[in-house]
């Protein structure tokens, strides 16, 4: 059979979120709509129950275990791996497809399905360090208790004074002789890259204990895996940020509107983040009819 003439790629998204349930309703209804499943883990300090009344349990499938998400923490590679787990046993498919709950389509999921069709790992993936990338090298090398100061006084006087005096980290043994590489968080995996990443996870223990001290530890974690594995050839991730408006410092890309729509338009992406309903209330509606055909 063709690959032209094969059926087109199954798809289960991946979804973490931690606020806005009827935004993540929204998104959700519209990633089940032509038959895709989702798989969604609610950060562990929100509640459950808004989330959980908002969508169809037929198509929706939420994490067996949850966890307490902190910013750029090893928390998130936990949460991932267990997405990952509970849609191969749950919503087995061809791909699977990292999102957070406040992405949207910007393509319809025919040419998602049809670009799907290479068998390609989709993840922003550079060797590490990376200065072009902002991928340093110091977030294997020293110890970092990551958060954004929710954590309390006595971890910041850790992370200021007490972990920079510690011995640098061996990144070569602690990756078990594997290149680091870093990335985006958001990626597609077809499902023999993503067995063979729960496998490596399951069987490293040194390795998956290396990075709980990493900062941003899943901008790194999978990119490395990936390559290590050696599977499928990368090409870019499918996710479209705006840096060029960047928020909170330089910590987050631009709130994405209305008045976006033709830069999204004009991107090769099939998603984009970060949407807020609550600034823009029609703001899906308009996606819908501008971008994705309704």
């Amino acid at each position: 059979m063709s690959e032209s003439s094969a059926p087109p790629p199954r798809i289960t998204y991946l979804v973490l979120a931690h606020h806005k349930p009827a935004q993540f309703g929204a998104l959700v209804r519209r990633l089940t709509r032509s038959g895709s499943s989702v798989v969604a883990h609610i950060d562990a300090k929100s509640d459950e129950a808004p989330f959980r009344a908002v969508v169809d349990p037929a198509s929706t499938t939420f994490a067996e275990r949850r966890y307490r998400i902190r910013w750029a923490g090893f928390s998130s590679v936990l949460a991932e791996l267990g997405l990952l787990a509970t849609a191969a046993r749950h919503h087995p498919a061809d791909y699977y497809v990292l999102l957070s709950g406040v992405d949207y389509p910007i393509r319809p999921e025919e040419q998602l399905r049809e670009e799907l069709r290479s068998g390609a790992t989709y993840m922003n993936c550079w060797a590490m360090p990376s200065v072009e990338h902002n991928k340093p090298m110091w977030r294997l090398e020293k110890y970092v208790i990551a958060g954004r100061g929710d954590q309390g006084r006595v971890v910041d006087l850790l992370n200021r004074h007490v972990l920079p005096r510690l011995p640098t980290r061996n990144v070569r043994r602690g990756l078990g002789g594997h290149r680091p590489f870093g990335g985006s968080v958001w990626w597609a995996l077809p499902h023999g890259v993503a067995q063979d990443v729960l496998r490596f996870a399951a069987r490293e223990h040194r390795f998956v204990r290396f990075f709980r001290w990493a900062p941003f530890s899943d901008e790194m974690f999978f990119q490395t895996v990936v390559q290590a594995v050696d599977g499928p050839p990368l090409r870019p991730a499918i996710m479209f940020t705006d840096w060029s408006r960047p928020e909170f410092g330089t910590a987050s890309p631009a709130t994405l509107s209305a008045a976006d729509v033709e830069l999204l338009r004009a991107q090769s992406q099939f998603f984009a983040r970060k949407f807020d309903l609550d600034r823009d209330p029609e703001l899906f509606d308009v996606l819908d009819r501008e971008l994705l055909g309704r």
